[in-house]
């Protein structure tokens, strides 16, 4: 019995900017997980942040809010 072939996700990464003190870029990797999910995650000042969200958009901005959040 075969099922469908596994879907391959692209990752790609994306320099985004945190806007508060720092204002400094980080890199990112974004990737879609499933047909709904969308991952980022980046290091902040130390710390690994990781979010999901329903879009890659979403996820970029999840993660700059949790990157400012993390830096309060």
């Amino acid at each position: 019995m075969r099922g469908r072939p596994p879907e391959v996700f692209q990752k790609t990464e994306r320099i985004v900017k945190v806007w508060d003190n720092r204002d400094k870029p980080y890199t990112i990797s974004v990737h879609r997980r499933s047909k709904c999910v969308w991952e980022a995650v980046g290091d902040c000042l130390g710390a690994l942040i990781s979010v999901e969200a329903r879009s890659e958009s979403a996820a970029i901005k999840r993660w700059c809010e949790a990157a400012h959040d993390s830096g309060n």
